[in-house]
């Protein structure tokens, strides 16, 4: 019987080892286990935001100033990245962007305009997950700094007159032109998630969205010191983003 099972073996061991050699044991798999994206890439990346300004509105409507209601700003800027793989598909990059919203009336031959801005910059950390050859989910986080600005502005509607404007300056007539101006630093962190959609490998495009945290610094006005501006008037709220990034966008295995 042993010298049967011996003949059998041997008479199927090139076979055996052929189809060894052929076809690896889990070796599509341990190649992509292994697997982790490279390269970086950098772009345009517009971002609509609704900055907290209900209070704010509140407060202007009551002085017949325009008020922003629930509009958001679409602020401009770019951003780029860099897998570093500390952790496998871990990459880290900036970013930066500023926008505002102008609004203007006029009645009775005054013209008013209110502008609240925005201009913020940071560090972004995201994880990415591939979920298709030419689509990745990516989850992360922006943490940074910027300046929320409000601007108000009251002027007759009319020509204005240089030696009008020096006696006003003097103190010698009364100007019906006023210009307030505010402005204050904060602390943000976004969270964010996004779909990346590999146009080409140089090519991607980017959609997703956050929420912005903001911890505001104290506001000034010229230079002095500013109070009684609503504690709710924040760089804070929901945003979204679409952008196209110029860099190494592989296909996934």
């Amino acid at each position: 019987m042993k010298r049967i099972l011996l003949l059998l073996l041997l008479f199927n061991l090139p076979g055996i080892l052929a189809a060894q050699i052929e076809n690896p044991p889990n070796q599509e798999e341990e190649e992509t286990a292994s697997w982790a994206k490279m390269g970086g890439g950098g772009g345009f990346i517009p971002i609509y935001f609704v900055p907290s300004l209900k209070d704010i509105n509140t407060d202007l409507a009551q002085v017949g100033m325009p008020d922003f209601g629930s509009r958001g700003m679409i602020m401009y800027g770019g951003g780029g990245f860099a897998y570093v793989n500390l952790v496998r598909n871990m990459r880290i990059g900036g970013m930066g962007a500023g926008g505002s919203i102008d609004l203007t009336s006029t009645a009775k031959g005054i013209k008013r305009e209110s502008t609240v801005g925005v201009g913020l910059g940071g560090l972004t950390v995201e994880y990415v997950v591939p979920v298709h050859p030419k689509v990745d989910l990516a989850f992360g986080a922006t943490i940074g700094g910027g300046k929320l600005s409000l601007r108000l502005a009251r002027h007759d509607d009319a020509t204005k007159n240089w030696d009008q404007d020096l006696n006003e300056l003097n103190d010698a007539a009364v100007s019906h032109d006023i210009i307030k101006e505010y402005g204050a630093p904060f602390f943000f962190v976004r969270p964010t998630a996004c779909v990346e959609v590999h146009l080409y490998s140089w090519l991607g495009l980017r959609l997703g969205g956050g929420y912005y945290v903001s911890a505001p610094g104290s506001w000034s006005s010229n230079g002095f010191d500013a109070a009684g501006l609503p504690s709710s008037f924040k760089a804070k709220g929901l945003s979204l983003e679409a952008g196209l990034f110029i860099g190494s966008f592989f296909d996934n295995p």
